[in-house]
């Protein structure tokens, strides 16, 4: 378990829907299996994970719908503006969030993001790439690539296994 906590508040593009986070991150990393994929048409998916009890919504929570997607995943999206606020599968005990909707990322910023936050997280760089078996691409990175969840079955950028 990580040792990194944040503290963001976040919004959909609307800004009807707003939501904080505050605690413990569980994960921060690129997704690459076929449901986030499919999800947010892109090859994959940076997602920051925190156990549900740190994730609330402070305004619009009537203005989200939850989408079935792909067996037991849900991609819970703002109904005005379609922007995903959160996934997460069927009775987990987290929500699976997108850093690049906090409130505290420039978007005007030209040059690349390297916002800090509680625990000295840099929330903006994921650590690793989970799901890589699926991938569209081949990321030529020095994150640690799992062919589906860590711990287990660490690979290379091509997809073959780590001797």
């Amino acid at each position: 378990m990580s040792t990194d906590t944040i503290d963001q508040t976040g919004a959909c593009f609307c800004k009807k829907v707003k939501y904080q986070l505050k605690g413990e991150v569980m994960g921060n990393s690129n997704c690459h299996c076929r449901a986030c994929s499919i999800a947010h048409g892109s090859p994959f998916v940076h997602y920051l994970i925190v156990k549900n009890e740190f994730f609330h919504v402070t305004a619009g929570e009537d203005s989200i719908k939850v989408y079935t997607n792909h067996g037991n995943l849900r991609v819970a999206r703002c109904t005005d503006c379609a922007t995903p606020i959160y996934q997460t599968p069927e009775g987990a005990t987290f929500k699976a969030t997108f850093p690049r909707m906090y409130d505290s990322v420039d978007m005007s910023v030209k040059e690349p993001l390297y916002s800090k936050v509680g625990g000295g997280l840099n929330f903006m760089t994921p650590n690793a790439h989970w799901n890589y078996e699926n991938r569209i691409m081949d990321v030529n990175d020095d994150l640690p690539k799992f062919a589906g969840f860590p711990p287990n079955g660490m690979v290379n950028n091509d997809g073959s296994p780590k001797a």
